[in-house]
């Protein structure tokens, strides 16, 4: 990345330089009294080896980090299908939530809505031992359904299998195909299915959708509802947490 930005920087300066037949002026006398580049200069003056000699910074990558990257690539890929929005007006929220509303003094700048947002968030739990693929639905309005029931649904139907993301379990060469990509070093598929298997088999899915239910579109008095629900393995049934809180403006 160094190397990069010191390329793009020599470009500018040489090519403007060679082009240029006379120096231009900054209009603003603060800008003009800016010192100028000097050839060959590094800007950077100071210098540190507490990142070279940090054995953290400097231990290799594993394998099983490549998997997580795996998860990760196919989770941002296909996060926004939660809260897609059909050209028929129908969408997955749609038939849990109402669509939130914005304040009235925001809705000739922002639109009547509030646009759902999704995020997630993928790590390994060193103490645990596990994988944790985690989902975050924010600004759905007020719920037409139980929320722990939308929440299991979109976890266990979506989310869990669905989405690109593998499921809890090794189910042929699913997960072959789905996340080893280049750790495939021939041989064959059943060489490396073990090894799968423990990554299936300690995969924890999660997914968190927080309501906020309007309670004046003049001021910023709402209900916070929110709902997390996961599953531990493919042998475990869906749990679920929730917490709640009230804004008054």
């Amino acid at each position: 990345m160094k190397k990069v930005f010191f390329l793009i920087l020599f470009f500018y300066i040489t090519n403007f330089n060679a082009y240029s037949l006379e120096k231009a002026i900054f209009p603003f006398t603060i800008d003009e009294q800016v010192e100028d580049f000097k050839e060959n200069e590094n800007i950077i003056s100071i210098e540190s080896k507490a990142l070279n000699s940090d054995k953290y910074w400097n231990t290799a990558l594993t394998r099983l980090d490549y998997i997580l990257f795996q998860l990760k690539k196919i989770a941002d890929e296909n996060q926004k299908k939660l809260i897609k929005v059909h050209s028929d007006g129908s969408s997955l929220l749609g038939s849990y939530f109402e669509r939130y509303e914005n304040l009235k003094k925001y809705q000739d700048i922002f639109g009547k809505y509030v646009k759902p947002e999704v995020k997630n968030n993928i790590y390994f739990d060193e103490k645990k031992g596990k994988i944790l693929v985690w989902f975050q639905i924010d600004n759905v309005g007020k719920p037409k359904k139980p929320m722990k029931e939308a929440c299991a649904k979109i976890l266990d139907l979506y989310i869990i299998g669905g989405l690109g993301m593998p499921d809890q379990k090794i189910s042929g060469y699913t997960y072959h195909n789905t996340i080893l990509n280049e750790l495939f070093r021939g041989g064959d598929y059943d060489d490396y299915t073990e090894h799968l298997k423990k990554i299936a088999n300690n995969i924890v899915y999660a997914l968190g959708i927080t309501s906020n239910i309007s309670n004046s579109l003049e001021k910023r008095d709402e209900d916070i509802l929110n709902m997390t629900c996961f599953k531990l393995s493919n042998k475990n049934e869906i749990d679920y947490r929730k917490w709640s809180y009230k804004t008054k403006e």
